[in-house]
């Protein structure tokens, strides 16, 4: 009796212990699934943050970030900076999205990095000074019980994507452009008057002209007319 009640005891710590490795399996499932979940949404959040410092630093070529922008950033930009430094705008922000992305993903992370992150900033042009950005921010990770997740059909490491886009607005730079578009029309305006004076001008001697020869022409028409009924010419 007490060896059966033994055996027993023995069997329910057993189905116990087995049990419990089943719970800790199925809870390192459940953790490394919402980590991984957590990671895309961080991802996701950062690269927003990271699209948004793009729009209010990208005319701003030698601040570091929003937070240090200065007067002297704003008052004295380049009038041409896009016509010839394009690329270099382009490079900072670039630099200056990852320098961010990394310092805040780097502050919310419950995953392994397994690789450096990439982040891709593409300019597109809307009308004069108004663009927007398109970044796009790239990390592969690691995950908790990555092993267990991939046994169930699901990853041991992957790449998280995430693209996002941002509006962007450089007044000064439509100023200057608008500015700019007036001196060339009032330019054009002024050699327009001068032309129109020009052609008046040149109308009026034409008409001048015109009536000389005019005249000279029936002078002669009309010496013509009277060698024709003079006698004495031996014209009939």
């Amino acid at each position: 009796m007490l060896q059966m009640k033994r055996n027993e005891s023995g069997m329910i710590l057993l189905e116990a212990v087995f049990c419990m490795i089943i719970v800790v399996i199925v809870m390192l499932m459940i953790l490394g699934l919402g980590f991984a979940v957590y990671q895309h949404a961080v991802v996701e959040i950062v690269a927003n943050e990271t699209a948004e410092e793009v729009s209010k630093t990208y005319k701003l070529r030698n601040s570091p970030s929003s937070s240090d922008i200065n007067d002297i950033d704003v008052t004295t930009p380049s009038m041409y900076r896009y016509v010839f430094s394009e690329k270099k705008y382009t490079s900072k922000a670039v630099s200056r999205a990852k320098q961010f992305a990394e310092e805040r993903i780097g502050l919310t992370n419950l995953a392994e990095k397994k690789n450096d992150m990439n982040i891709s900033v593409e300019v597109i042009r809307d009308s004069v000074g108004r663009r927007h950005y398109q970044i796009t921010v790239s990390q592969k990770y690691g995950f908790l019980a990555g092993k267990l997740l991939q046994s169930i059909g699901l990853w041991e490491e992957k790449t998280i994507s995430c693209t996002v886009y941002s509006a962007g607005v450089d007044v000064s730079h439509h100023v200057n452009a608008i500015n700019n578009y007036k001196y060339i029309v009032n330019e054009f305006k002024e050699h327009s008057k001068f032309v129109d004076t020009v052609d008046t001008v040149y109308s009026l001697l034409h008409t001048v002209f015109d009536k000389d020869d005019d005249k000279q022409l029936d002078e002669i028409n009309s010496g013509n007319k009277s060698e024709s009924e003079d006698p004495s010419s031996g014209r009939f």
